[in-house]
Order: C-alpha cells, then structure tokens, then sequence
C-alpha cells in the first residue's frame, strides 16, 4: 500500500489539466513502478509515467507519507488505494565456483 487518492481538487492551483488526481502518499513509489489501483468499480494495473509535486514540479520519486503528489488517472478513480506491484526478477546467475589450481 503506497498511497490514498484523494480527487483533482487544486488541480488548476496546481498549473495542471486534464486527468490527473492527487495522492497522499504512505509508502515510497517512483516513475517507472507498476501500481495497482484498487477501487470498488474495478481494479487497474498500470506503468507510472510521471509524477508531479503538490505545486506542479515534475518529480521521480514519492517519498513517504505524509507528502501529497499528483498522477495521472482518470477522476473516477477518487477514493481508490494505490498498491505498488512487486515485479518478479530474473533469477541471479549462481557464481562459478573457484577452482582448485
């Protein structure tokens, strides 16, 4: 759990349009993160793109809580819950063992 979505209140205050909603955050998250966005009308996975501050200003990483941050998503979403997806990695390659010489 990375964050609440609050709604698009002080969107334009922001210098900001279109769909975007602000986020209270509680967990760190940054561009580039797969989040899940949990909403009793259905849930939606998707690829942060961008991120900006409480004023506008184009950031990469959302500190935790309590910092408040806009992204962009449809406004049907208010009151959702942001979960940050953990991606499974590749296995690590096993080192080569040493060889007795």
């Amino acid at each position: 759990f990375v964050g609440e979505v609050l709604g698009a209140e002080g969107l334009v205050a922001a210098g900001l349009s279109g769909e975007w909603m602000q986020v209270e955050t509680k967990n760190h998250f940054a561009v580039g993160d797969l989040l899940e966005v949990v909403h009793p009308s259905g849930n939606l996975t998707l690829r942060l793109e961008q991120m900006r501050s409480v004023d506008g200003q184009s950031i990469a990483v959302a500190q935790g809580n309590p910092v408040r941050v806009w992204i962009p998503l449809p406004a049907r979403y208010a009151g959702a819950l942001l979960a940050r997806v953990v991606e499974a990695q590749p296995p690590a390659a096993a080192p080569e063992p040493a060889l007795a010489v």
